[in-house]
Formats: structure tokens, C-alpha cells, sequence
């Protein structure tokens, strides 16, 4: 397929300038699925228990290459920006607390499902195309969230 332009410039920014944290990418390499963080405002917190997480029902659009204009889901390995997507947006933003759920998210690694999309300011994010089931997802209050941050090295709280 025939990339325009402008999707070819960043595609070549991405692969030279954008790198993986090593330790995410090792483990994502190496294993069928990844633990990753998700930011959700509370609002969406019973949807998401009842119904899983649902890209269709993001807001977020992959924006080149092959994927452009499907919805994704977006995840990161780190606890303190999944913190500050969850309360970006109203009162949350104004007060400066935290006013949504940090979610420990279970996602299979092919790469044609699990993009690796940007890193700015050493914060990774990996887009997501596939719907998660409830029972890949764990909230706080789950006793084995904790577990899970302990057992995999690569998240990290900033």
C-alpha cells in the first residue's frame, strides 16, 4: 500500500526519533500478552466493568499508515499519566484531583493489534484496535492489581 507523504514523514519520525522504553519492549516481544495502564474517567467506570473496554466507543483515532481513522483505545506503562488522562478533563482538570479509575488492562502483543505510538517527555503510549473482555481488566480495589504492578518490572509510576 502507497503511503501520502506526510504519513511517510511520520512514520520515519516515529521509527528514528520515538523509542520504546526497552523494558516494555522486551517483555511485549517475548509474550503473547502485556499488563498496561488505562486512564478512564469515573463516569465510564460501570461500562467498563460491565461491558469490557471498547474502542469503538473511544475518542481516540490511530492517525497514519494503514490503521488511519480506526478508533483505538490508548494504554501506557506509566501509572502517572494513565492518573492525569483520567482526570484531564473538567472539575477534575480545574482542581487538579483525580476524579477516574487508573485500570490494569491485559492486551494480547500483535503488532497488528498493539501499536506502539508515541513517547514524549519519557511517557510511551500504545494504541489498542481490538475490544478488551471485563475479564482482562482490573480495577484499584481488585487485590490482584497490586500483585500484577509488583510482578511486572516494566510499569512504572513515573
Amino acid at each position: 500500500m502507497k503511503l501520502d507523504p506526510i504519513t511517510e514523514y511520520i512514520i520515519y519520525l516515529q521509527e528514528s526519533f520515538i523509542k520504546e522504553f526497552p523494558a516494555v519492549k522486551s517483555f511485549r516481544e517475548k509474550n503473547k500478552y502485556i499488563w498496561l495502564y488505562h486512564g478512564t474517567p469515573r463516569k465510564h467506570v460501570s461500562s467498563i466493568k460491565k461491558n469490557g473496554l471498547d474502542p469503538d466507543k473511544s475518542v481516540g483515532h490511530w492517525m497514519v499508515g494503514e490503521l488511519r481513522g480506526k478508533k483505538v483505545a490508548s494504554f501506557t506503562s506509566v501509572k502517572e499519566y494513565a492518573q492525569y488522562y483520567a482526570s484531564r478533563k473538567g472539575l477534575a482538570a480545574i482542581f487538579k484531583k483525580q476524579m477516574g479509575e487508573v485500570l490494569l488492562v491485559k492486551i494480547n502483543t500483535n503488532p497488528k493489534d498493539l501499536i506502539f505510538g508515541r513517547s514524549s517527555a519519557g511517557i510511551d503510549e500504545y494504541d489498542y484496535i481490538l475490544k478488551v473482555p471485563p475479564k482482562d481488566i482490573l480495577f484499584p480495589d481488585n487485590p490482584k492489581y497490586d500483585k500484577i504492578e509488583r510482578a511486572h518490572k516494566y510499569l512504572r509510576e513515573k
